[in-house]
């Protein structure tokens, strides 16, 4: 009975239907290398660069000054004062170009993510020093609560082998590429800083890397009536005759 009235009293029931509850934790904001039109956000407004300082996830790591371990903490309490039960997890790290920031920044981030996780409930005050990552991934395979997805956003040109490489030994599994368009004209009028050719060999990499990969696609850039509704539709069109069968 105590499960029925957890059930009828969880808010929200499809966020976690799968089993598995998300937790989106968010990366400091620094100053970008890049200069898109479109994108709000950075260091100006105290949120990283692509989110504004309403998004939700902005919203809960800013009193937290953005500590991957009082984030993660102070989520999965949201998620039980909610009667979600979390003993699996999708970590996913967000802050826009995500691959571009210091290896020792992500390697500390991540390890203290991982660690708010291990040391779920009895937590401490907040990130530590010098987390050992890879303690912390094998900590987890008898933890209370798993994390069986970890994943990150990045750009193309931020999605090469050096990038992969970290990826990997931090225990990345999927990948959001910011494609924003699959034409060059388009991401040229926008300032993206990358063309098409890098999105090919990005999702090269990353697939030959066993990566899951979602892109990222921006309908409605200034550019894009230049070049037709049918023509921005076309590649992302999937009709029965290009399916496989069952």
């Amino acid at each position: 009975m105590s499960n029925v009235n957890a059930l009828l009293n969880r808010l929200k029931p499809t966020r976690t239907i799968s089993g598995v509850v998300p937790i989106a934790i968010m990366v400091e904001p620094v100053a970008c290398p890049f200069n898109c039109t479109y994108c709000p956000g950075g260091k100006k407004t105290n949120t990283p660069k692509s989110y504004l300082p309403d998004s939700p996830v902005v919203l809960r790591a800013t009193p937290l000054n953005y500590d991957p371990y009082r984030q993660v903490v102070a989520r999965i309490r949201q998620y039980e004062a909610l009667h979600h039960p979390v003993s699996k997890v999708e970590l996913i790290v967000m802050g826009g170009t995500v691959t571009s920031l210091p290896e020792s920044y992500l390697t500390w981030f991540v390890g203290n993510a991982f660690k708010a996780i291990n040391d779920y409930p009895l937590v401490g005050s907040g990130s530590i020093e010098s987390p050992d990552i890879e303690y912390e991934h094998r900590r987890n395979e008898k933890a209370r609560i798993r994390v069986v997805a970890l994943e990150l956003e990045t750009r193309p040109d931020f999605a090469r082998p050096r990038h992969i490489d970290l990826m990997l030994r931090l225990g990345f599994t999927r990948v959001e590429v910011g494609v924003q368009s699959i034409y060059d004209d388009v991401l040229r009028r926008v300032r993206r800083g990358h063309g098409v050719k890098e999105v090919i060999e990005a999702t090269q990499y990353l697939k030959d890397a066993a990566y899951k990969v979602c892109y990222h696609i921006m309908p409605g850039l200034p550019a894009q009536r230049l070049i037709g509704t049918s023509r921005w539709l076309r590649p992302y069109s999937v009709t029965q005759a290009s399916c496989p069968t069952a």
